[in-house]
């Protein structure tokens, strides 16, 4: 039986969305979404989220984090209906560039309807790469 008393979402928060692991998609809970994912990317660009939003606009943050054993050089790009509107990179020094954060919280807005992708790319090692998504969404 699911946590939040099976598949009635009347469970003892009003809602029966339990967590059952890494995912690409968006998952609702009342007012608020988050989605959680970790993968190992040897050398390759990997997709991490892939959804589209719904009747809602969400107000949230995304977490992105490596764990910079490697040179290797880590860049992240949040796509909004195909279009980069952000990009990141990872770097622990070795490569010989800036060197850059291991976590980084990024505020955003995501609107009703728009499809958003989370894509990494690693360079040259393998690595863990960690991102999650959380935050409020509100309906018209």
């Amino acid at each position: 039986m699911a946590i939040g008393g099976g598949g009635s979402g009347g469970g003892p928060i009003g809602s029966s969305n339990s967590f059952v692991g890494p995912q690409e998609a968006l998952e609702l809970v009342g007012d608020h979404a988050y989605a959680y994912n970790v993968l190992t990317v040897n050398n390759a660009t990997a997709t991490f989220m892939e959804f589209t939003t719904g009747n809602y606009y969400m107000v949230g943050t995304i977490q992105m984090g490596r764990n910079m054993k490697s040179a290797a050089e880590t860049e992240f790009q949040l796509k909004l209906n195909g279009s980069v509107v952000f990009v990141s990179k990872f770097d622990n020094g070795a490569s010989q560039t800036l060197v850059m954060p291991t976590q980084t919280p990024l505020p955003v807005i995501i609107p009703a309807y728009t499809k958003v992708q989370i894509i990494c790319e690693v360079n040259d090692a393998e690595d863990s790469i960690a991102i999650g998504i959380s935050g409020r969404i509100y309906r018209g």
